[in-house]
């Protein structure tokens, strides 16, 4: 989920909110399920959304690896970003 011009904080109370509305629910066929959230921020014009992607991915499963249904924040790695800003130019 995309979230342009909130701030970090603010998508981390949303990511909460989403991943605990999810915990409530009951389903008809599997009854409960749980989600896991990576969030990131980033500012498109300095870092590609590709960037922006991998390190939320990585978030994602950081989370499920630390017991699942929890909302992880990472930020970009420079190394990451320095790159593929770097690769988009070429």
């Amino acid at each position: 989920m995309l979230l342009p011009g909130i701030d970090i904080h603010l998508a981390v109370v949303i990511a909460e909110r989403l991943r605990k509305n999810v915990a409530e629910m009951s389903f008809p066929i599997c009854q409960h399920i749980t989600i896991s959230i990576g969030v990131t921020s980033f500012l498109p014009k300095e870092v590609p959304i590709d960037a922006a992607l991998k390190t939320a991915d990585n978030a994602l499963y950081r989370a499920k690896k630390a017991g699942r249904n929890k909302v992880i924040v990472q930020d970009i790695p420079e190394d990451l970003a320095l790159m593929l800003h770097k690769q988009h130019k070429d």
